[in-house]
């Protein structure tokens, strides 16, 4: 469905609902990333922390001393 259907479906507004798929990573479907599945709604709406991505760690730079 598209993201605007998706928002209907899920009672937000087409902003509101924007927001909350960039914040819990609800997955887009299609062949242009623009469509939303009805099984990923419903999970997500049972329990939105299930699309959190987990947490990503940092890459740390390396910092080379310079003797003088």
């Amino acid at each position: 469905m598209t993201t605007q259907a998706a928002a209907e479906y899920a009672d937000y507004s087409y902003d509101h609902f924007r927001g909350l798929v960039k914040k819990y990573q609800i997955p887009r479907r299609g062949p242009n990333n623009n469509r939303f599945a009805v099984s990923d709604l419903d999970r997500w709406m049972s329990n939105p922390n299930s699309f959190c991505e987990a947490s990503v760690p940092t890459r740390t730079r390396k910092i080379k001393k310079v003797n003088m």
